[in-house]
């Protein structure tokens, strides 16, 4: 009956698991080695028997609910195989929701599963689909959680023409928004922080930033290529790595929070970067923050600031003048290297 179970396995899922990036390194590939001797005629050569928590591993590419009852009959250790599960990695339904006894992450697959009702959830991911004015009444009626988080969000033209964003659809949800043809945007009141790769590479020459905002995750800007000048408002309290990277346009930058710290490439590649006001909280400046800004023709370090890191100001070519006051206890390696034209460098004295 095992070796039956093991082939009805490679069989059934071999070319998904081998044609999967997750096969390479993954601890499933190294289960499925240990167990079975695979060759080009998928012929399968028994060493070991698999343990339940690897079967585990393996049940949760299983394609239906069927497959996971069978595995069940199989072996006595197999019991109660999906009460190990705390996310459901198949579609369920009203009636097969049970079969989850343990479930704290619910998946929806498909917008009829968004009727489901669970009264203990730590967060929902919603798979389908969903339109940017639909939010609101799925989140407050269907998802008795906080942490939600939207895979897929149609935004329509006249949302982005308008400007009429509902602020209640993004409070306390994560998002993603890639809309490429997105030229404007005024951040909701309610929104409390931007998440990865939220406006990476949109054609945006303008945002205007809420007074509420809190942080700003990695790559949120990255590559908005036609932004020209950004205004930090004074309760963002943490910023992420390239947050505004590569962005190509932007030439003035005014950073009137309360940040401890600038992070690694934050304004890496802004070529046309020619004036940034930094706030006087600031005590680091993490590496290539500011590698590649050719036309910054000078910069005034904070009187706060004690470390300046590794490549920070490499190949800014135009740089000529940097002030910076007297706690300076660490600037890294091959931090102005390439700066051609830095002429004056004011090392206050201690």
């Amino acid at each position: 009956m095992l070796k039956t179970l093991f082939r009805f396995i490679i069989l059934n899922y071999f070319d998904t698991f081998y044609n999967s990036r997750f096969v390479q390194n993954s601890l499933f590939c190294k289960c499925l080695m240990l167990c079975f001797s695979i060759t080009e005629e998928k012929t399968i050569k028994i060493k070991c028997q698999i343990d339940s928590y690897n079967m585990m591993i393996v049940s949760q590419f299983f394609k239906s609910l069927n497959d996971f009852i069978h595995i069940e009959f199989v072996c006595k250790k197999y019991k109660d195989n999906l009460s190990k599960f705390h996310y459901n990695p198949i579609p369920i339904t009203r009636k097969t929701q049970k079969y989850f006894p343990n479930l704290e992450t619910l998946h929806l697959y498909s917008k009829y599963s968004s009727k489901l009702s669970f009264k203990k959830l730590y967060s929902v991911v919603v798979h389908f689909n969903v339109k940017f004015d639909d939010i609101q009444k799925l989140h407050i009626k269907n998802c008795p959680v906080e942490n939600v988080l939207y895979k897929n969000i149609e935004i329509t033209r006249e949302y982005i023409k308008s400007q009429q964003l509902p602020p209640e659809a993004f409070f306390n949800v994560s998002h993603d928004i890639n809309y490429i043809n997105l030229t404007n945007f005024v951040v909701p009141q309610k929104v409390l922080s931007i998440n990865r790769f939220s406006f990476s590479y949109c054609a945006m020459n303008s945002i205007q930033f809420n007074d509420c905002l809190r942080s700003i995750d990695k790559y949120a800007f990255y590559c908005v290529r036609l932004l020209s000048k950004i205004e930090l408002p004074e309760n963002i309290t943490q910023l992420k790595r390239k947050c505004f990277g590569h962005c190509l346009c932007l030439k003035n930058v005014a950073i009137k929070s309360r940040v401890k710290e600038l992070p690694i490439e934050m304004f890496c590649g802004c070529s046309c970067l020619t004036f940034i006001s930094l706030p006087t909280t600031l005590t680091c400046i993490k590496r290539k923050c500011f590698e590649g800004c050719f036309w910054l023709p000078n910069i005034s370090i904070p009187e706060n600031v004690e470390i300046i890191g590794e490549r920070c100001f490499k190949n800014d070519i135009y740089l000529t003048n940097i002030i910076h006051g007297n706690k300076i206890k660490y600037i890294g390696k091959g931090t102005f290297d390439g700066c051609k034209n830095l002429n004056h460098l004011d090392l206050l004295k201690r």
